[in-house]
């Protein structure tokens, strides 16, 4: 059990994550105090499943720290990662629907990972108590859905190369941390090649090869779980060539 202390801690977190998040930053402080009141922080360990015994569960989720994993294994152990999901931004916004909705994805910690958890009913009752804050929740919904037609069409055209190119800009510009080791100016990126072939939907041989090319051309040094990019506006340059 959480100590007078320790709760009072564990709400002001609850608050300013929320106050930073990239949807609810927005919100008057008033209306950020009534989410707070309904939510709950969490810590996962990594690797360890979001809502493991009720993955159905209707819950929106806001990263606090860490990195959120979403993605999902079918019956013959193949894993697909559809996204990983960098602090202060805000997931599962779709179990807001209400009615019998099969989620096709679960959700996992990346690596030590902080959430808060929004009961959807909850959330749905702070929203319909003031309109305008749904115009928000709508605008980013339709951001994203803009954003998912771009990343299809980019697919379609893209080489395997510059799909590579265009999901390390996307991760380092999420997630990058300067690596102290080598150089303040790198940003080191910790993406197995398994993951990272997953991500695209390509064999391990082909990311291979995507990455050799990387490499040769000194936009990016690799090992077994890493990549360390060198050179983004490079990777930048590539990524919208002939696009």
């Amino acid at each position: 059990m959480l100590s007078k202390s320790e709760k009072g801690d564990s709400k002001a977190l609850v608050l300013n994550a929320l106050r930073w998040s990239s949807l609810f930053g927005k919100w008057p402080l008033d209306s950020i105090t009534k989410l707070a009141s309904i939510a709950r922080l969490e810590h996962y360990r990594r690797g360890t499943q979001v809502l493991a015994e009720e993955p159905q569960r209707r819950e929106v989720f806001v990263v606090v720290s860490g990195c959120l994993e979403v993605s999902h294994v079918n019956a013959t152990g193949k894993k697909f990662i559809l996204n990983l999901i960098a602090p202060g931004l805000v997931v599962a916004l779709v179990r807001l629907l209400e009615g019998d909705m099969h989620m096709p994805f679960e959700y996992y910690a990346h690596e030590p990972t902080v959430l808060v958890h929004l009961p959807c009913e909850a959330l749905l009752a702070i929203l319909d108590a003031d309109p305008v804050r749904w115009r928000e929740v709508a605008q980013l919904a339709l951001r994203r859905q803009h954003n998912s037609l771009l990343l299809l069409q980019y697919q379609a055209l893209a080489t395997p190369l510059q799909r590579l190119a265009s999901l390390l800009i996307d991760m380092y510009d999420l997630h990058g941390a300067p690596d102290q080791a080598v150089n303040t100016s790198l940003q080191l990126l910790r993406l197995p090649q398994n993951q990272l072939a997953s991500m695209l939907g390509v064999s391990r041989q082909t990311m291979s090869k995507a990455l050799h090319t990387l490499k040769d051309a000194a936009l990016i040094q690799t090992d077994y779980r890493h990549v360390i990019v060198l050179d983004i506006e490079g990777l930048r340059q590539l990524a919208a060539c002939n696009l």
